[in-house]
This record gives structure tokens, C-alpha cells and sequence, in this order.
């Protein structure tokens, strides 16, 4: 197999599918998570590059449009997730703007917030309470 541009073209997209929902945070983390695309992007190279029959090439496509549909979701559900997060927060529940400065957040007065609070990352993985 001889490298010409439009390999090198394909091995790079091929690598930007596969690992894009790594990139992007979607998958659980485990020990190992960051074997399973340099795996499919392995596969994929040798299904398109040395394989002759079109069954690896046809699970190869399954696998890289499940990724990409996988990443396009995630990217397109982070803007209602994080609404839906965040309304129960004390930060979101008591926080007001001040007009002067509308970029200026100030708490309510007289709030006495008494309860358990969570941060980012644990309000994005629903772990309120441990």
C-alpha cells in the first residue's frame, strides 16, 4: 500500500470519527475507553486499505456512522441537558441579575439556603447525594 494524498485525506477522517466521541465526552469513562476508538480507527484503516471483502468495509461504515451519530446527539442535547441540570441548583434558584449591569449576577437578599449542593460535573452525571 503506497501513501498518497487521498489516504492520507481518509486515514484523517477516519481517525476525526473515531475518536470524536472521546473528544467530546460522550462515552462512560472506564479503564480502557481510550482503546476502543484507536481499536475501531485501526479496524477501519485495515478495512479500507488491506481487506478485500466489503463485510469489513460495511461493518466499518455501522460503526464510524454509530460515532458520528453518537457525536452530532451529544453536541445537539448539551444545551437542553444543561437547562434541565441546572434548574435545581441554589445558584440558578436564587442568583438575579442586577440592572445596572445585567452581566452582574448578585443572590437575592435574604436568602438562607439550607441543603445539599452539588457542583458541574456531578450535577451533569445526577450525583446529588453520595
Amino acid at each position: 500500500m503506497s501513501v498518497t494524498p487521498r489516504r492520507v485525506l481518509l486515514c484523517a477522517v477516519l481517525a476525526t470519527v473515531a475518536f470524536s466521541p472521546v473528544v467530546v465526552g460522550a462515552p462512560p469513562y472506564f479503564r480502557g475507553a481510550r482503546l476502543i476508538p484507536a481499536a475501531l480507527f485501526a479496524f477501519s484503516v485495515y478495512a479500507f486499505g488491506f481487506a478485500r471483502s466489503r463485510g469489513a468495509r460495511r461493518a466499518v461504515l455501522v460503526l464510524l456512522s454509530a460515532c458520528f451519530a453518537l457525536t452530532l446527539f451529544d453536541l445537539a442535547a448539551r444545551p437542553l441537558v444543561f437547562y434541565l441540570y441546572e434548574r435545581d441548583r441554589p445558584s440558578a434558584l436564587f442568583v438575579l441579575r442586577w440592572p445596572p449591569q445585567p452581566l452582574l449576577l448578585r443572590y437575592a437578599p435574604g436568602v438562607n439556603f439550607e441543603g445539599t449542593t452539588y457542583g458541574d460535573l456531578a450535577a451533569m452525571k445526577r450525583l446529588t447525594e453520595a
